[in-house]
């Protein structure tokens, strides 16, 4: 588990939007670095913004820790098409020629 690094310019909840537009909500800094992997952070896996929707700059540390810091850059808009991106991907269209009959879910194939 990480060590994480307060800091006091945030506003929670915290919002995580990983590359595959996976969103994670958490409510403290310490719940965000115990479930994210100092690797991903490394790699720049994750976009991060607080609640009022200023980002947040994540950065892994040489000894494994995983450290927040606000850039104070409010970025409403950019939280916005992430999360857009999010709900659009969640909620697609339902469409027969693609989608399975819902009798067949409980059907041994």
């Amino acid at each position: 588990m990480s060590t994480a690094y307060e800091v006091s310019a945030v506003d929670l909840p915290l919002v995580a939007i990983d590359r595959n537009n996976w969103v994670g909500v958490f409510d403290s800094v310490a719940e965000l670095t115990g479930y994210i992997e100092w690797v991903d952070v490394l790699d720049g896996e994750y976009q991060l913004w607080d609640a009022a929707g200023r980002r947040l700059q994540l950065r892994a540390t040489d000894d494994g820790r995983i450290e927040v810091a606000s850039t104070c850059d409010v970025e409403h808009e950019a939280l916005r098409k992430r999360l857009t991106e999010y709900i659009s991907a969640a909620t697609a269209p339902l469409s027969p020629a693609t989608d399975q009959d819902p009798r067949d879910l409980s059907s041994p194939t």
